[in-house]
């Protein structure tokens, strides 16, 4: 985990799926809710490789933490595999996942 004055930016690696799913909501919920002064909450997902549909709703309930707090929520460099689920889903664009990069 990274933090600025006004952002959180987390690094999710491994497999977000039933098993780990719990585990990610409640660590960013104790980030979120020690009343520091933040805007934005960014998951980094360079290092995910697989996400299923318990790992989407871990995501989408992380995203509602962000939006009741008048947060900016994005995702950040997904592998591939990710970002097709994402896409496929139709919860690229509600989630904030980066464009591919053009270069």
């Amino acid at each position: 985990m990274v933090r600025s004055a006004s952002v959180v930016a987390v690094t999710v690696g491994g497999e977000l799926d039933i098993v780990t799913e719990s585990a990610l909501v409640d660590r960013i919920g104790a980030l979120v809710d020690d009343g520091a002064l933040v805007n934005e909450l960014t998951l980094d997902l360079k290092r995910l490789r697989f996400c299923d549909s318990a790992g989407i709703n871990a995501l989408v309930q992380l995203r509602k933490v962000a939006a009741q707090r008048g947060w900016r929520f994005a995702l950040v460099h997904p592998q591939p595999a990710v970002r097709r689920v994402l896409e496929l889903t139709g919860l690229g664009a509600y989630l904030n996942l980066e464009r591919e990069s053009t270069i």
